[in-house]
């Protein structure tokens, strides 16, 4: 709307040239994602890699490696009769899961006496036994694992025995798989040196818990 300053009478000239200088900005729905192009095969059918919005993305952190990011994304399955969700897609073909409903409050570890672990009166805080993880006992000779922790957690033991007992569908797809179980790079704000972190201790077994990175990858931000 054009409006003339105060006047006493009105203009005889009425006509006029303005231009009008327009910034078009593309609205991105958020829901909607953006394919890049390319396409990778999910569980025997194409699924379109995206750059933007919910869905499937390539690991920038790990060559061969496809996420689930996004605050709900299509990645449901339904595997032992119950619906899972598909975490990543391993650079080997192989599928990371978690279960869709979580298992309620547990306890990672109860209280032990004889274990070298901080706070062992509440508690192991190491995932696997020395003994039991990845490379021993080779690469305990060179230094690299060190520990006297002598007993899985009790929510390691869970998962791999009555949990996984409990699994009547689909159990011959679950296979042993080595999981990083590195902790926690404090006071980090890289990426790259998390996901180094734990790759620092590997555990290899059939069912684990999702580690740090696993969480921050799925998430949109």
């Amino acid at each position: 709307m054009v409006r003339y300053d105060d006047v006493e009478e009105q203009p005889t000239d009425l006509d006029t040239n303005i231009k009008l200088d327009l910034t078009y900005k593309q609205y991105v729905d958020p829901n909607r994602p953006i394919p890049s192009g390319e396409t990778t095969l999910v569980g025997g059918q194409e699924v379109d890699i995206i750059n933007s919005g919910n869905g499937l993305y390539e690991d920038e952190y790990e060559s061969g490696r496809y996420v689930y990011r996004g605050a709900n994304p299509n990645n449901y399955i339904e595997f032992n009769n119950e619906l899972w969700r598909i975490i990543s897609k391993e650079a080997d073909g192989t599928y990371k899961i978690i279960r869709n409903e979580t298992l309620g409050n547990k306890a990672f570890d109860g209280g032990r006496e004889t274990e070298c672990c901080s706070n062992s009166n509440h508690g192991c805080n190491a995932w696997s036994s020395t003994a039991n993880m990845v490379g021993s006992p080779s690469e305990f000779s060179s230094g690299k694992y060190t520990g006297t922790v002598e007993a899985d957690s009790e929510m390691l033991t869970y998962l791999n025995g009555e949990f996984l007992g409990s699994v009547t569908v689909n159990h011959d797809k679950i296979i042993n798989h080595d999981y990083n179980i590195g902790a926690v790079v404090v006071d980090n704000d890289d990426l790259t040196v998390q996901i180094e972190g734990e790759k620092a201790y590997k555990w290899n077994g059939n069912v684990g818990l999702i580690s740090v990175s696993d969480y921050i990858k799925a998430n949109s931000n």
